[in-house]
């Protein structure tokens, strides 16, 4: 047993995502490509969940397990992805769970999903991307 004071410490956090300042992505008018120019380098770009809705072509729903319907089982699965330049989800892993029944049933339809490809300067990249799954039972 440890003896002596101890202090406790506690702290609230308020968590948001940054945005990228779009200007960053797209050279002003009439500007050189150079290697420092906001072209030259297509790796990290994130994009912000509510921009990713416009470019969403394929959605495939997720499966409501039925262990998780039978148990009213409910919440929000977020997961960090990678989207291709093909518009394809090439990677995909769980940063908010909901349960593993709930996170296996999203994995696999957020798998299947298709985007736009994103261009940056006329070309197609690679982007990173939170996307959010809901499960909710309804009367």
């Amino acid at each position: 047993m440890l003896e002596g004071t101890y202090v406790v410490l506690e702290a609230k956090l308020k968590m948001r995502e940054a945005t990228p300042d779009k200007a960053l992505f797209v050279p002003p008018p009439g500007s050189e490509e150079t290697k420092d120019s906001p072209c030259a380098d297509s790796h990290g770009i994130f994009v912000d969940h509510t921009d990713m809705h416009g470019s969403l072509l394929e959605k495939k729903q997720p499966i409501y397990p039925q262990y998780a319907r039978t148990n009213h089982q409910t919440g929000t699965v977020m997961m960090l992805a990678l989207i291709g330049k093909d518009g394809s989800v090439q990677r995909l892993r769980v940063i908010q769970s909901a349960g593993p029944d709930l996170d296996k049933a999203a994995l696999d339809a957020v798998k299947q999903w298709r985007y736009k490809p994103f261009l940056r300067c006329g070309e197609p990249v690679a982007v990173e991307s939170t996307l959010v799954v809901n499960f909710e039972l309804r009367p």
